[in-house]
C-alpha cells in the first residue's frame, strides 16, 4: 500500500485507508481538495501515474468534475477515468463523514461494468462483410449438396435402387485402386422374357426389383451391386479370393432361382415359370486391369453359360 499523501491522518482515516486492501480491482481514498490519502494495489499499478504530482489539484482534469459532483450529493455517482495507457475505467464515487473531519470520497471501480466495456467493437462493415462470406460459404456448400444429390441420381437406377450402368462404372473404377483384388460377376436372368410376356411388365419390375434385394442381401457392404441393362446385373466382390468366388457365385446362382405358378384358366395345367441367373466372371487384376476388360470378359463368359458352351467357373 502506497501513501500518496503526507497528511497526517488520524486513526479513523488510517482505518479506512487500511481496508482498501480488502477492496478487489482499484480503490483509493480523496480529500475534499483532491488530494490522494491512500489507496489498494490496483490503484498502485493502474492508477499511480496519473496521480504522480501529489498534492492538491492532482488530477485535476478529472477530479474537480468529480469532487463537485459527488461532494454534492449523498448518493453515490458514477464517473469514468482515461488511463495513460488509453482504457477508460468506471468508477464508483461515494462521499462519506468522519466526525471532527472534512468529507472524504472513496472511489471504487466498478467491476460489474468490466465485461461490457471489454468487448471488442466490430466496426459494422467488417461485421457485414464476415455476414457476406458466411452467406457465401453457405451458397457453396448447398450448391455442393445438390450437384452431389444430382450426381447421386444420375448414377442410381430408379426402378432398383441399384447402381446403374454409368454408376458401377464410375465406382468400380474407383474402388480397383484400393483393392489388392477383386472378381467382376456378370448375371443375366435367364426366362424374364417369358415372366414378361405372360404374367405382364408389373410382374417383370416387380421380379427385378425382387433380384436387386436378393442380390443386395447376398453380398457385403464393400462389395457393388448394379442394373446394367433390362435384366442384367453386375457385381463387383472386392478382396475376394478364387475360393471365396466360387462360393459366392454359388450362393447368388441359387438365390436368384425363382418359379412361378400360373393358372391358364382355360382348364389346362398350371404353368411353371421359371427364372434362373446365367453368370460369368473375371478376375482383377489377373485377368484384366480395368472395368471396361473386366466387364467384357465376364460378359462372354456370361453368354457362354447361358447358352450351355461353358460353366461360370472356368474360363470362357
Amino acid at each position: 500500500m502506497d501513501r500518496i499523501s503526507t497528511a497526517e491522518p488520524d486513526g479513523y482515516i488510517a482505518g479506512a485507508v487500511a481496508m482498501l486492501a480488502a477492496v478487489p480491482g482499484v480503490a483509493f481514498l480523496l480529500r475534499a481538495d483532491g488530494s490522494v490519502l491512500g489507496g489498494n494495489d490496483g490503484f498502485d499499478a493502474r492508477m499511480r501515474e496519473v496521480f504522480a504530482s501529489g498534492g492538491p489539484g492532482t488530477g485535476a482534469g478529472t477530479l474537480v468534475p468529480l469532487l463537485r459532483d459527488v461532494l454534492g450529493t449523498d448518493q453515490p455517482r458514477f464517473h469514468r477515468f482515461a488511463l495513460p495507457d488509453g482504457s477508460t475505467l468506471g468508477f464508483y464515487c461515494h462521499r462519506f463523514e468522519i466526525p471532527g473531519l472534512a468529507p472524504l470520497v472513496l472511489v471504487q471501480e466498478d467491476r460489474r461494468r468490466a465485461p461490457e466495456r471489454a468487448k471488442s467493437v466490430v466496426p459494422h462493415h467488417l461485421i457485414k462483410l464476415e455476414e457476406e462470406r458466411e452467406a457465401a460459404r453457405a451458397k457453396e456448400r448447398r450448391l455442393r449438396q445438390e450437384a452431389q444429390h444430382w450426381r447421386q441420381i444420375s448414377m442410381t437406377d430408379r426402378m432398383t435402387g441399384l447402381l446403374n450402368s454409368t454408376g458401377f462404372r464410375d465406382r468400380v473404377d474407383a474402388t480397383l485402386k484400393t483393392c489388392a483384388r477383386s472378381v467382376l460377376v456378370y448375371a443375366d436372368l435367364n426366362g424374364f422374357k417369358q415372366v414378361n410376356d405372360t404374367l405382364g411388365h408389373a410382374a417383370g419390375d416387380k421380379l427385378l426389383k425382387d433380384m436387386a434385394e436378393t442380390l443386395k442381401m447376398a453380398t457385403r457392404a464393400t462389395d457393388l451391386v448394379g442394373r446394367v441393362g433390362g435384366d442384367e446385373f453386375a457385381i463387383l466382390l472386392t478382396e475376394c479370393s478364387d475360393a471365396d468366388r466360387d462360393t459366392v457365385v454359388r450362393r447368388l446362382q441359387n438365390a436368384m432361382a425363382r418359379r412361378f405358378p400360373v393358372d391358364r384358366r382355360d382348364g389346362s395345367p398350371v404353368m411353371i415359370l421359371r427364372v434362373s441367373a446365367a453368370m460369368g466372371y473375371a478376375t482383377y487384376p489377373d485377368e484384366a486391369g480395368d472395368v471396361d476388360s473386366l466387364l467384357i470378359l465376364a460378359d462372354s463368359r456370361m453368354y457362354a453359360d447361358k447358352n450351355g458352351k461353358g460353366h461360370t467357373r472356368r474360363g470362357a
